[in-house]
């Protein structure tokens, strides 16, 4: 997650820069979003309101996680506009029932859908949350927390819950955000944060041999 450089606004990382572009690749070529999930799977008595109640307290005092990611003029840097996030609507906490079975329940179908959906981070859709009772809650609560890639990675999903819970349980304020690695630091200029997202690319490249053409394109006929 990038750091503010203004009051109003928050440049993407070079990295959030390249998760964007792939976003918009996947969008085109499925219709789905380039999203990750954490699921937790907790005991009965999980009360989903009070979950729903903390997501709108936390995104009150970070607009980050409901602000609208927009260039400017459509050429500049994209960037989180933190002064648009009171626009954006809360993050959505949806309660589904399944029935009992026998043994342990598996992960709900639901929680694949959600994967596969999409979130428009335009609009501020950036989190969402499902909260799935197994036989009304007397068997257990599974919750799927699904973002956009671009706003956490995986350590930093479970670093987000850890201090939700504690701001749950009042031991840290909303106002005060996760502890971050020093690494997760933006650049502060365009110009680094053009060369950190080619050292990027040039990294996620070197993962395998080029294709002969992209997977994500339509290969043309001849």
């Amino acid at each position: 997650m990038p750091r503010s450089r203004a009051p109003d606004r928050v440049a993407l990382t070079g990295a959030d820069c390249f998760l964007r572009a792939f976003d918009f690749e996947v969008r085109r070529k499925s219709g789905a979003s380039h999203l990750s999930q954490l699921v937790l799977r907790l005991g009965p008595g999980f009360d989903p309101g009070a979950l729903a109640k903390l997501l709108a307290e936390v995104a009150a005092a970070q607009p980050l996680l409901r602000a609208p990611i927009r260039r400017r003029f459509a050429v500049l840097p994209p960037e989180f506009r933190l002064d648009l996030a009171a626009r954006a609507s809360l993050p959505r906490v949806e309660v589904h029932d399944a029935p009992r079975v026998a043994g342990d329940p598996p992960l709900p179908p639901l929680f694949a859908e959600r994967l596969n959906g999409r979130l428009d981070g335009r609009r501020g859709e950036l989190l969402r949350c499902d909260v799935v009772h197994h036989d009304g809650g007397a068997a257990g609560t599974d919750v799927a927390f699904t973002w956009l890639h671009m706003l956490l990675d995986g350590s930093g999903s479970e670093r987000f819950v850890r201090w939700l819970d504690a701001v749950g349980q009042g031991a840290r304020s909303a106002a005060q955000l996760p502890d971050e690695p020093p690494s997760d630091s933006a650049p502060d200029s365009a110009r680094a944060r053009g060369e950190q997202a080619l050292r990027w690319r040039a990294r996620m490249r070197s993962f395998a041999p080029r294709a002969p053409f992209s997977p994500m394109r339509e290969r043309p006929s001849r």
